[in-house]
């Protein structure tokens, strides 16, 4: 099997491309959320300073408040 050509980028390209990271990050998640609220799925997420269980049902418990930092 021949082997591919492997070209290592420009700083330039590496940085745009990890400047990319946090947006694609949260379009992830949140079509991972999506895709489980739709599939009647219970989600658990931080919501207002706690951890929050989303059930299918829309109802919102929240499980424990999130520690705050000095």
């Amino acid at each position: 099997m021949p082997k591919a050509a492997t070209k290592a980028l420009s700083e330039e390209a590496t940085q745009k491309l990890e400047a990319q990271i946090p947006a694609q990050a949260s379009l992830a998640t949140r079509m991972a959320y999506e895709k489980a609220k739709a599939a009647g799925r219970t989600v658990v997420l931080s919501k207002g300073g706690f951890i929050v269980t989303e059930w299918c049902s829309s109802a919102i418990d929240a499980l424990e408040r999130l520690a705050t930092h000095p």
